[in-house]
């Protein structure tokens, strides 16, 4: 929230530079929870944080598909996902949208757990 505060159009080095770095600080986690709890809880992060930068790119390309049909110039794409205005604090959008993620994610889990319960019965059988 505070390194995209100025409407400027973010560059290809600067994405890069963001990504490499939340992937270090997601391995360098990894590498602790190995050390910490064990090799299994380790991968088993490891498979779901995989799982999660994948299925982020389909929110890439929903943010494409909206910022190209109102035509969105890149130095205010930053500001329109946080929802930048005098009158809301800086990331009000993405900070608001968080218990609403939190409920998305317990439901896919319950859903998941269901359907391995579901898979689990048809093989034991």
């Amino acid at each position: 929230i505070l390194a995209h505060r100025r409407a400027k159009e973010i560059s290809l080095a600067d994405a890069g530079f963001w990504s490499l770095l939340w992937i270090g600080v997601a391995l360098g986690f990894y590498g602790w929870l190995r050390g910490a709890r064990g090799v299994d809880e380790a991968n088993l992060f490891l498979a779901g944080y995989t799982l999660e930068k994948t299925l982020s790119v389909d929110n890439l390309v929903v943010f494409i598909a909206i910022f190209e049909y109102f035509r969105i110039k890149g130095a205010l794409q930053s500001r329109v996902q946080l929802l930048k205005s005098s009158s809301r604090p800086d990331g009000f959008a993405m900070i608001s949208s968080l218990p609403l993620q939190a409920r998305e994610n317990s439901e896919k889990q319950s859903l998941l757990c269901e359907y391995l319960e579901w898979l689990d019965g048809r093989t034991s059988t």
